[in-house]
């Protein structure tokens, strides 16, 4: 494993080429707020880049964007402000294995968002994240529609990057 603290300068031109996904993710008008002594670190594990962003953010590049890591030792509210499609109990096996989501296991659309968005998917009972999707439609389609692929399944709990994190969570900085 392989990590660093980015520079000042490094930190400045990442927040400035990731601001839209990161105030997103955080919920903030003001990244540079969440960094507080922490600031940034990269670290690279088994092919994967990874952000550390403040005490306890956490960030993964998939397919060129940032995603948050699902790990119950990171991103403690900080997915929270991601908007969210709540789904039945008959789609957690699925999802959890990396299904897509489509529109007959959606049970709630909480929240607003555009196609390409990021979207946190939930279990309907407890209401935990199972997944990070791109949206495939704006909310107000998918509340629509009765059929199809809503959105695409870009992390997991269980998948390779949950999984490289839970070995090495104690040893990143």
């Amino acid at each position: 494993m392989r990590q660093k603290r980015m520079s000042r300068r490094e930190q400045r031109k990442f927040l400035e080429s990731r601001r839209e996904d990161l105030r997103m993710m955080f919920g903030t008008q003001n990244v540079a707020d969440f960094l507080g002594k922490r600031g940034v670190w990269e670290i690279e594990e088994e092919n994967w880049r990874f952000y550390r962003i403040g005490e306890k953010g956490l960030v993964v590049l998939i397919e060129n964007r940032l995603v948050p890591v699902l790990h119950q030792n990171f991103n403690t509210g900080m997915t929270l402000s991601l908007p969210s499609l709540v789904v039945d109990r008959n789609a957690i096996p699925h999802v959890s294995n990396g299904a897509d989501i489509m529109r007959p296991g959606v049970v709630l659309v909480d929240g607003s968002f555009k196609r390409g968005s990021l979207v946190l998917v939930k279990d309907e009972m407890y209401r935990k994240g199972l997944a990070v999707a791109e949206a495939l439609e704006d909310s107000e389609r998918v509340e629509a529609a009765e059929k199809g692929k809503v959105a695409k399944n870009l992390h997991y709990v269980g998948d390779k990057v949950w999984k490289v994190v839970a070995l090495v969570a104690d040893r990143i900085a």
